[in-house]
């Protein structure tokens, strides 16, 4: 192709400047009514753990699992779930932070789900602990490389946002932290 015909070609394509424009524009409208519906989920799921309080549910292993029970079979969200509105596991991940927040008596968060030191006890009163195995004595590096191979099991899963969220948090919080990925392994 001659410069001559590159030049004609260029000079003839349309701007996708308005284009864009557009596009951005649907984007901040998306991300501000995510912003309404998290909040409005937050509201909702307090708010029935509120009236749970008032109804005298009480606050033990077997109310919380009531409790979780109710938010995973409400006829509205498995309606809900068979139409694709929601995925099963959302609503289970919205049971786990409710029955946490109730037992322990915190506000809901959207987070509450994943945070260890709001485990609720078993009905022995015991928290079991996550284990993948016994660890005696470790070092940073193979916690490193333990944190690398499940980011990459996390990714073959095609959880790509939560491995990213967690080498997020990896990135942050540990001093030094680097991915090792399998050819870094074998040096």
């Amino acid at each position: 192709m001659s410069t001559s015909t590159k030049t004609t070609i260029v000079s003839i394509v349309p701007s996708f400047n308005a284009s864009a424009k557009g596009i951005v524009s649907a984007m901040r409208k998306a991300d501000a009514i995510a912003v309404k519906t998290s909040d409005l989920i937050v509201q909702t799921v307090q708010q029935y753990l509120d009236a749970a309080s008032v109804a005298g549910v009480p606050r033990d292993n077997q109310g919380v699992k009531a409790i979780g029970s109710e938010i995973r079979n409400c006829q509205v969200m498995l309606d809900a779930i068979a139409i694709g509105t929601f995925e099963k596991k959302t609503i289970t991940e919205y049971a786990q932070g409710a029955m946490r927040a109730y037992f322990h008596n915190v506000p809901y968060t959207a987070t509450l789900k994943n945070d260890p030191s709001f485990k609720i006890p078993g009905a022995d009163g015991t928290v079991k602990a996550a284990t993948s195995g016994a660890t005696s004595k470790t070092t940073k590096a193979a916690l490193y490389k333990t944190i690398s191979k499940a980011l990459g099991q996390a990714r073959l899963l095609g959880m790509t946002e939560q491995a990213a969220d967690l080498l997020d948090f990896c990135l942050d919080n540990f001093e030094g932290f680097a991915e090792v990925t399998p050819d870094d392994a074998a040096i």
